[in-house]
């Protein structure tokens, strides 16, 4: 499959134009916009017990989600400890920073209820990693 595939320039022009709508800010601003109001209405300073376990800010990270996709995307040092992530999960812009990153990785599971009802599953993932993390 991998003989096969196309690179950007070489795709039709239509296709060309849906991908370079999914990855246009705005598009992105929206959906981010619109998973940070379902998952906290917007709130950076919000702190909820859910599953065993506390969800933090805007985007309500479980503290191991925000340093693996943190760290995975180059977001947080490879070398964080959970004590410094701790003073960084409020950080409304870092926490959007992220998950615009795992979004365009497709882990919207991450957020499972908010983008089931927002259709983050219907994002075409795979041509946004390909995109964003090798634009070549």
């Amino acid at each position: 499959a991998e003989a096969n595939a196309k690179t950007f320039r070489e795709l039709p022009l239509e296709e060309q134009l849906v991908i370079a709508h999914y990855l246009s800010e705005d598009y992105w601003d929206a959906k981010l916009d619109q998973l940070s109001w379902c998952e906290s209405q917007n709130k950076d300073r919000i702190k909820v017990w859910d599953v065993g376990s506390y969800s933090f800010g805007r985007y309500q990270y479980k503290i191991s989600t925000f340093i693996s996709f943190g760290i995975r995307y180059g977001l947080l040092p490879d070398d964080i400890t959970k004590q410094d992530a701790l003073k960084l999960i409020y950080n409304g812009n870092l926490q959007r920073e992220i998950t615009r990153a795992a979004l365009a990785d497709g882990k919207w599971r991450a957020w499972y209820n908010c983008g089931k009802r927002l259709g983050l599953y219907q994002l075409p993932h795979s041509w946004l990693a390909l995109l964003v993390y090798n634009p070549k």
